[in-house]
């Protein structure tokens, strides 16, 4: 069985170019997007459907895509991919927990680097799952991910606009990241605040 290549790519906005050192960016990004919604959309080959009717409807997930695809929930078969993926996120959790507990520079920078590692791990799952040559490639969980993580982009910059538009402008956006321009001349330190 041959490798096939992904339908759908990532989310990215052509960014507002200006040079402007008055008022500040600010990046919001989602922590663990593509981890977090192959955890709470239950992706996994252990759960991919080949019928929509297999399950009663409160207990399946949509897939996203050009194929028709659909996931049993968690609570009729949890993942495998979903609970390593928490266990991922926990350790690293722990991990970065642990530095802040440590002065000690040398183990601080060894416990960075064990926090990295376990993110770039983490962001393998969905890496593994659309790659063409990966021996994992499972397209219906790829795309279902980058889709749900365009939709997740993509209603952060409609909220943003709505709540916000009269103290920032969205700017750029990218895969997990939304950027935003203060209308006002401020501080770093209170564009944070």
């Amino acid at each position: 069985m041959g490798s096939k290549l992904m339908n759908e790519s990532p989310l990215n906005w052509m960014p507002e170019v200006a040079y402007d050192t008055e008022r500040p960016i600010i990046v919001l990004d989602f922590k663990s997007l593509y981890p977090s919604i192959i955890i709470a959309r239950n992706l996994c080959f252990s759960t991919l459907l080949i019928r929509k009717n297999d399950l009663p409807p409160d207990s399946v997930h949509e897939g996203y895509g050009p194929q028709e695809c659909y996931f049993a929930s968690a609570n009729v078969k949890p993942g495998v991919l979903p609970a390593m993926l928490i266990h991922l996120l926990d350790e690293r959790v722990k991990v970065k927990n642990l530095m802040k507990s440590t002065t000690d520079a040398s183990q601080i920078l060894v416990l960075d680097g064990r926090q990295r590692a376990i993110k770039v791990a983490a962001n393998a799952v969905y890496g593994a799952t659309g790659a063409p040559s990966s021996k994992l490639q499972c397209l219906p969980i790829a795309e279902t991910t980058i889709v749900a993580g365009a939709k997740s982009l993509t209603m952060a910059k409609e909220l943003i606009e709505e709540r916000y538009s009269d103290v920032v402008s969205v700017v750029y956006g990218d895969t997990d990241s939304v950027f935003l321009k203060t209308k006002t001349k401020l501080s770093v330190p209170d564009a944070i605040e």
